[in-house]
């Protein structure tokens, strides 16, 4: 499906299992798609980020997923994102307008602007 909308988009994939990032290297059946399981290893900045239920901790009884690492994951999430680039969040245990980098990146700047456009 990806080769349909993004036909030239290279997508990496992170997460901090590796045995799910081995599994998903074996199954990978394209050349733009690569795993990573550590965010230094990745040697470009990204357009667009998407974090779809993973500043989380889920089931709960899991472990505690703490403010403090939620907000510092977003820091390694945004040093991986270029400039103007777009930080999709969702299903996060905590609000992102809460976060440090929130103000200090000029995000609250550009909810403004979207609530202003209405959108």
């Amino acid at each position: 499906m990806h080769l349909l909308y993004f036909p030239n988009a290279k997508i990496v994939g992170l997460d901090i299992d590796n045995k799910l990032i081995e599994n998903n290297k074996i199954k990978n059946q394209y050349r733009n798609i690569v795993y990573h399981s550590i965010p230094w290893n990745i040697p470009n900045k990204s357009d667009i980020i998407f974090a779809n239920s993973v500043l989380c901790r889920w089931p709960e009884n899991e472990g505690k997923y703490t403010f403090d690492t939620f907000n510092n994951t977003l820091h390694i999430i945004d040093n991986l994102l270029m400039k103007n680039g777009y930080l999709c969040i969702y299903n996060s245990k905590y609000l992102f307008c809460e976060s440090d980098i929130f103000e200090k990146q000029g995000y609250k700047k550009l909810i403004r602007h979207i609530k202003k456009l209405g959108l």
